[in-house]
């Protein structure tokens, strides 16, 4: 009997030991505490990359970066970087000249728009053509025009165009059927977008009164397609000290636009 009873024994601590282990790998499988090293996350959807000097055959299509060098990144944007919630950055498409390009910094990550970037936390793509506008041709013979479908592929949720410096001399009406036809473009192409345009600016000195020809042009333009004009005084105006030459800004200029230009962007409520 003393022998059965030990094996009935043996048996019942047989089963406790499986009953208890099984018990602790249901425990383990389901435990929702990810294991060192993991992080749990949607993967990033956007992000910038680092800038390169524009070319005369490419500088249509320079990254913009934040001026500390970082990746910006937003899990709470879409595919095609639509804001869900606040303090996310914003896909930012910058069509313009040879400021936009970075013409006269010490890097193209001290151009307004890569300071811009950084300081409204926005993701941001530069398209430029130096020496070039909205009607006059510039490097490779090639005007805002000519960019469009590259800012399209973008899928911007912001699209911010400013120059118009070197369109001075064009014919007027060249310039505002070239103008209008920029815009129209984007917004076509671009229906949910939100299509800013800067008033022009030109440098250390007053404005020439052939400047407000394009001014009135790019205002008339945009306001058509129901975009918003940024009437920005240019801050470059009486300062040469911010300026590398005679025609483009140094890094302390390209600095203080961008300050001008963040102000006037969240006074619209553009952005965050």
């Amino acid at each position: 009997m003393s022998c059965v009873r030990r094996v009935v024994n043996v048996v019942i601590i047989a089963l406790t030991v499986v009953v208890i282990a099984a018990a602790v790998y249901v425990v383990r499988q389901n435990d929702p505490v990810p294991g060192a090293g993991t992080v749990p996350s949607d993967p990033p959807v956007l992000s910038t990359t680092s800038s390169a000097p524009p070319s005369s055959r490419n500088s249509g299509t320079t990254t913009s970066r934040s001026a500390s060098g970082t990746s910006r990144t937003s899990s709470s944007a879409t595919a095609t970087g639509s804001v869900s919630g606040s303090n996310v950055a914003v896909r930012t498409a910058f069509l313009g000249d040879n400021y936009t390009a970075g013409a006269g910094a010490s890097t193209p990550t001290k151009s307004w728009a890569s300071v811009l970037t950084d300081q409204l936390d926005l993701v941001g793509k530069r398209f430029s053509v130096s020496g070039g506008g909205y009607a006059k041709p510039g490097d490779g013979g090639r005007t805002y025009l000519s960019l469009v479908d590259s800012v399209v592929a973008y899928h911007p949720d912001l699209v911010v165009v400013s120059g118009g410096r070197n369109d001075t001399a064009d014919d007027p009406s060249t310039l505002a059927d070239k103008t209008n036809q920029l815009f129209d473009e984007l917004r076509a192409k671009l229906p949910k977008a939100k299509i800013v345009a800067i008033k022009p600016w030109w440098g250390d000195s007053p404005h020439p009164e052939e400047l407000s020809t394009v001014d009135d042009a790019v205002r008339a333009a945009v306001t058509a397609v129901k975009g918003t004009y940024l009437a920005v005084d240019d801050p470059l105006v009486g300062h040469a000290d911010w300026m590398a030459d005679g025609a483009n800004p140094n890094d302390a200029g390209y600095r203080k636009i961008a300050d001008s230009v963040a102000s006037a962007l969240r006074r619209q409520d553009l952005v965050q």
